[in-house]
């Protein structure tokens, strides 16, 4: 049975707070893109640098030491910088009445849910639960055309998920033996 101070850990908080964050910065997003697409072009490539800098900081704090974050950076760098080219593609469709502005952030939401996604896939499984959560969002808010409380909720449970990956995967590599100098400890 794990103790509360055993569960919180600085590095479990703060991996908590990455994630909250860049959930919510995506999920403002979507919504700011309802209101002004043009000016969302502008976030949405800054938030591609953003999430390439909280993916790197969540791999920073799974895997404690030099070796594994750093080996992560070129992949992670590139990774987002494709993501970065597909908002553009985007807003180039916008730009040239291919798509409408008002479908900007719900296309550039599922870019980001499908990074996310694969960067959590390739290299650190709980981006994968921020791209799962980015993607339910999207989908949600597409079907019923509201963001505000559907962000917020979807949020919440994705935080939950978060709560539940690390410990499951812990598991199920100890059941696999494949465990590692961090899960032995």
């Amino acid at each position: 049975m794990s103790t509360i101070r055993e569960i919180l850990t600085p590095s479990r908080i703060a991996g908590f707070g990455i994630a909250a964050t860049m959930l919510l910065a995506a999920f403002f997003g979507v919504a700011a893109s309802d209101v002004h697409a043009g000016y969302a072009d502008g976030y949405w490539g800054w938030l591609s640098v953003g999430f390439a800098l909280g993916c790197f900081a969540l791999i920073w704090l799974s895997r404690p030491g030099l070796g594994a974050p750093l080996g992560a950076a070129l992949p992670l760098a590139a990774h987002w910088l494709g993501v970065w080219g597909a908002v553009r593609i985007v807003h180039w469709f916008i730009e040239t009445a291919h798509f409408t502005a008002a479908n900007a952030g719900l296309a550039n939401g599922i870019v980001f849910a499908l990074g996310a996604w694969m960067a959590g896939v390739h290299l650190e499984p709980r981006i994968a639960v921020i791209g799962a959560a980015i993607a339910g969002a999207v989908a949600v808010e597409a079907l019923i055309q509201e963001n505000l409380w559907t962000l917020f909720v979807i949020a919440l449970l994705a935080l939950v998920a978060m709560a539940a990956v690390r410990p499951v995967m812990r598991r199920l590599r100890r059941l696999f033996g494949l465990v590692s100098a961090d899960d032995a400890a």
